[in-house]
């Protein structure tokens, strides 16, 4: 049971999740994007960041989870693109949360977290997966020209990061304010 509960549902949770933001991504922010893997508002950085942040190591199988998701009920490419997209946002979350931490000396229970540490993870975030996510995609359509995926990635990582995150902690404001009430 505590399998369950520790493991299982988490992965299960942030998967579903990504898929549900990767949904919104393909169908409404369709006109931002460059191609099918590139996005100036990229949403579904956001939910891979934040799950990361709070589940750790849990979040990679969540996230390949996500994308595997995307290939079976959202059509998206072939299964073997959706896995490799998977491990690399999943690896590349994880790695940019651990140097993160390291950098800044954060624990995992995260005290002190304050805005500017959240657009340092954001930025670090965003330089460390779209490096190796257009590397990838340069590798499996060369004629894209690499510099243009990677600044877009960037800003479209950044962005969806920032949306995400702040979404949240806006929500998060305005429920401790109706707290007061």
């Amino acid at each position: 049971m505590q399998f369950i509960s520790h493991y299982f549902v988490p992965i299960v949770c942030i998967g579903i999740t990504f898929f549900l933001f990767r949904v919104i991504c393909v169908q409404l922010l369709s006109a931002f994007s460059y191609n099918e893997f590139v996005y100036l508002i990229n949403l579904p950085v956001g939910i891979s960041l934040l799950a990361t942040v709070i589940c750790g190591w849990i979040a990679i199988f969540g996230i390949i989870l996500g994308w595997i998701l995307s290939y079976a009920f959202g059509g998206e490419g072939t299964f073997l693109e959706s896995l490799y997209f998977g491990i690399i946002y999943g690896f590349t979350t994880y790695i940019s949360v651990l140097v993160w931490q390291w950098f800044f000396h954060i624990n995992h229970a995260l005290d002190g977290l304050t805005s500017r540490l959240l657009i340092y993870l954001a930025i670090i975030f965003a330089v460390i997966s779209t490096f190796f996510r257009s590397i990838y995609i340069d590798s499996i359509d060369p004629t894209k020209s690499f510099l243009l995926i990677f600044f877009i990635g960037i800003v479209g990582d950044l962005l969806g990061s920032f949306t995400v995150l702040y979404t949240i902690k806006g929500g998060m404001y305005f429920y401790k304010q109706l707290v007061k009430i």
